[in-house]
């Protein structure tokens, strides 16, 4: 993944897209707030489970993760939800805790993806993911946050996102041309604001996905598949992040296909 260098040719300094991330996480909560029903108790509890599990693992393992605790807290508060401040602590702590679910020391799965997934199947009806309600104008702030976190950073998962919402777009219209729906049924779907959160924040995570062309294209067939099984044979509301679960799971299996190399934030200079 390249950096944006600050300073001189000859500067270390560069700036980790996992900043931009959070910026844009914090900012966007704060701003819709009020509309997705975000708890500031339950959100500071998401946020101190997971920086102090996050410590605990950092002993363990000599690496300091604590951005990336953070960021995984900031997922959780914008699309989890239950009535329970124990209970957002405790899916906090399962998000974090699944970075030792791990295969040649890479861990497998997205944490917050993996967490909702977990809490909602195994917890329901105490948890929930956010319902739509954020409004037109918020995919329209996540659109023109992440372009310019590719135009700073250079994302390298960007066309990951890009496949999965063009993807995604081209199944619901052609279903819906084949049953005879109106074309705004798909659009409604897929002008969703929890899809493009899913889309741009945690699909295109590095750590869980390929990073060869050939791998990512594995990947998003696999994706795209497993979304059409679980939200029209299953009708499960679920249907991104359990397909993203199964997505990840295979990523260890791919790169040994491709003989890819697995991402390692390790290797970011001044984190």
């Amino acid at each position: 993944m390249k950096l944006l260098t600050i300073g001189s040719k000859n500067s270390n300094k560069t700036v980790d897209p996992r900043i931009y991330q959070l910026i844009f996480q914090i900012t966007f909560g704060i701003l819709f707030a009020k509309r997705a029903e975000i708890n500031f108790y339950h959100a500071a509890a998401v946020i101190l489970t997971a920086i102090a599990t996050q410590t605990v693992l950092d002993i363990k393992t000599k690496r300091k993760s604590t951005l990336s605790a953070a960021n995984t807290a900031c997922s959780l508060i914008l699309l989890l939800r239950s009535d329970s401040l124990i209970l957002m602590s405790l899916a906090s702590f399962i998000a974090i805790g699944s970075k030792t679910i791990k295969l040649k020391e890479v861990h497998i799965f997205n944490p917050s993806n993996i967490a909702i997934v977990t809490t909602t199947t195994l917890f329901y009806p105490n948890y929930w993911v956010t319902p739509g309600r954020w409004g037109q104008e918020a995919i329209f702030i996540i659109l023109v946050s992440f372009a310019g976190m590719l135009v700073t950073t250079t994302v390298t998962r960007w066309d990951l996102a890009t496949i999965f919402i063009i993807g995604w777009g081209t199944v619901l219209i052609t279903r819906a041309y084949i049953l005879g729906d109106p074309i705004a049924i798909p659009f409604n779907e897929l002008l969703n604001t929890s899809i493009f959160l899913f889309s741009f924040f945690m699909v295109t995570d590095p750590r869980t996905t390929p990073s060869s062309f050939k791998g990512k294209i594995i990947f998003s067939l696999l994706l795209l598949a497993s979304c059409y099984f679980f939200r029209f044979y299953l009708f499960s509301p679920l249907y991104p992040f359990i397909s993203l679960a199964i997505a990840n799971s295979s990523t260890p299996f791919i790169a040994l296909l491709t003989g890819e190399q697995r991402f390692d934030w390790a290797k970011i200079k001044n984190r």
